[in-house]
């Protein structure tokens, strides 16, 4: 009885589904997600520069500098950045 009950769900689901491939939706999901980060991170950027004071003209060199300051800042932060990273690749399951 069990087996004949899953072809019947089987079938009728069949006829519901959306033509997505999964793999697809993953691939769509980090793309997604790296360019709401990406925002997120480029509105930090231009947060950070608004309250240091620089001008629209000496947004790029800001965000230069920042990078720099980011690159020596991560030398001395408490936690290994190969261990941070290695935590977020574990939190986001992307294929």
């Amino acid at each position: 009885m069990g087996a004949c009950h899953t072809r019947v769900v089987g079938s009728d689901l069949s006829n519901m589904r959306s033509g997505v491939v999964p793999e697809d939706v993953k691939t769509a999901n980090r793309e997604a997600h790296k360019r709401v980060l990406d925002a997120q991170t480029l509105g930090l950027m231009i947060s950070s520069a608004a309250a240091a004071g620089v001008e629209p003209i000496e947004i790029e060199g800001s965000f230069r500098r920042n990078h720099l300051a980011l690159k020596h800042r991560s030398k001395e932060y408490p936690v290994p950045v190969e261990e941070c990273l290695n935590k977020a690749k574990a939190r986001y399951q992307f294929q």
